[in-house]
């Protein structure tokens, strides 16, 4: 509540008062505008992304035509609701432009809670579906099989893949690539999985592989002959899930937390523009406010 104190026919504000507000509002404006800026790089590095998976033939292989598109419209539609922020911080008439930006940080806001809850529920369901070796899952843990078994697959099409004995080390294999472009997938399947470690049935990839929950067998591939099942993708899946989990999880613990942070963060540029757009007064219209209060107090002076 403003206090004031008559001086003639002069209204003023208290300092502390005015202290408070002008705080207020510089930290309200200032997350507003650091808010549009990481909007506008959000925006246009995904648009470049979806630009590039409509342009990258490897890339148009493996993604979706239709999420590539809907990518390059999301990061377009962010650069849009980023010009709104700049408008309603060199705008005077202000509530309106910082209405539409307000609707789109609650968007955001929402959508990154979820996204946090929805990282941090898949990274537990796969830790999970490790721990018992892909076998056998339901509920959580099947959704999220599923959705990195789609990812595996797309990747051994691209990848147009085939699998041979090591002719150097015994019980070792190795992957081959013949799309070039996958030279460094290849490489580090090789390194970390296929030639750490013999593949063998005792090594449980078996019991992954047979397992039919949540991706079926191959038809006509006996589980006992390595060689064969290690040429289907699911067969060099089962037979390296562990490190294929670990890359994974290593993109999620980064994901989540990040996710996490940007929900904190966009819920308090939400609350700035709650408070700018009604609780916040401009040093003009305060100054018109007071000397409207102050002429209407002298007129109705006896």
């Amino acid at each position: 509540q403003l206090a004031l104190e008559r001086q003639g026919a002069k209204w003023t504000t208290k300092p502390t008062t005015l202290l408070i507000m002008g705080c207020g509002r510089f930290t309200s404006l200032s997350l507003v505008l650091v808010s549009s800026i990481l909007f506008t790089a959000l925006g246009a590095a995904i648009t470049t992304l979806g630009a590039m998976a409509l342009a990258l033939p490897w890339a148009r292989a493996i993604v979706p035509g239709w999420y590539s598109g809907v990518t390059l419209g999301v990061g377009i539609a962010i650069l849009l609701f980023a010009l709104f922020g700049y408008l309603s911080l060199c705008k005077k008439e202000k509530k309106c432009t910082l209405s539409v930006f307000m609707i789109f940080t609650l968007i955001v806001t929402v959508l990154s809670v979820a996204s946090c809850v929805l990282l941090f529920r898949t990274e537990e369901a796969l830790q999970y579906a490790n721990r018992v070796s892909f076998v056998n899952l339901t509920n959580w843990e099947l959704s999220a099989a599923k959705e990195l078994r789609g990812g595996i697959e797309r990747t051994w099409d691209v990848c147009d893949a085939t699998v041979t004995p090591s002719a150097t080390e015994p019980g070792e294999y190795e992957l081959q690539c013949a799309n070039p472009e996958l030279d460094e997938v290849q490489d580090a399947v090789n390194a970390q999985c296929l030639q750490e470690d013999n593949v063998d049935v005792e090594t449980g990839y078996y019991d992954c592989f047979v397992s039919g929950s949540w991706w079926p067998a191959p038809e006509g591939v006996d589980p006992n002959d390595v060689e064969a099942v290690l040429n289907t993708p699911k067969g060099i899946f089962c037979a390296c899930y562990s490190e294929f989990n670990e890359q994974v999880e290593n993109y999620f613990n980064i994901g989540k937390w990040v996710s996490l942070a940007t929900s904190i963060f966009f819920g308090l540029v939400f609350l700035a523009c709650c408070y700018l757009c009604c609780c916040s007064v401009s040093p003009q219209q305060r100054q018109q406010k007071e000397q409207q209060k102050a002429a209407n107090m002298y007129l109705a002076r006896p």
